[in-house]
């Protein structure tokens, strides 16, 4: 089978994903920077050696993840400030 490449731009980053051997752990990584510089992650930009590859498709489901993964950030934030809130006015009492 020949090995594809999908080509990820987010900002000034790009991740290439290759079909044999996807590097998801630098996506992840670039997807949390750009979380917290608040990127429009609509601006993406997906580029593939396949000429048959649906682009639009994956970068639909991409943005998906993206977005689930963006508000599943937003709630361990949430918690983390609330536990912090927590343990400071406990030491106050």
């Amino acid at each position: 089978m020949e090995d594809n490449n999908i080509i990820v731009v987010i900002d000034d980053d790009t991740v290439i994903l290759s079909s044999n051997s996807p590097d998801l752990n630098n996506l992840v990584e670039i997807v949390i920077k750009h979380y917290k510089d608040n990127y429009d992650f609509n601006k993406i930009t997906i580029k593939c050696s396949n000429e048959n590859f649906d682009i639009i498709s994956f970068k639909d489901l991409l943005l998906g993840c993206i977005n689930k993964f963006k508000t599943d950030l937003k709630v361990i934030d949430e918690n983390k400030k609330t536990m912090n809130e927590y343990l400071d006015n406990k030491d106050k009492v």
